[in-house]
C-alpha cells in the first residue's frame, strides 16, 4: 500500500476504523480501501446506515450551534 503523507507511521493500513467508516459514510476523503470495503458490506445489511449516520450529523450541527447561540464557545474533546 502507497502510505501518503497526511497517515502517521502507526496508522494501520490493513484494518478498519470506525471514525474512517464514518468518514466515508459522510463522503468524506479520509478513508482507506479497507474501510470503504467493510462499509460497502454493513451497507448490504444496513442499506440504511448512510442516511442515519447523515442524521447524526445534522442533529451534531444543531446541537452545537445551540450551545454556542447560548454562549458557550468552549469544547472539549
Amino acid at each position: 500500500m502507497n502510505r501518503e503523507t497526511w497517515i502517521p507511521e502507526e496508522t494501520p493500513l490493513d484494518r478498519p476504523s470506525a471514525a474512517r467508516m464514518y468518514d466515508y459514510l459522510l463522503g468524506g476523503f479520509h478513508s482507506f480501501e479497507v474501510d470503504r470495503m467493510m462499509t460497502e458490506q454493513i451497507l448490504q445489511i444496513s442499506p440504511q446506515l448512510r442516511l442515519k449516520a447523515q442524521i447524526n450529523r445534522a442533529f451534531l450541527r444543531r446541537a452545537v450551534h445551540y450551545l454556542v447561540d447560548q454562549g458557550i464557545d468552549q469544547f472539549r474533546t
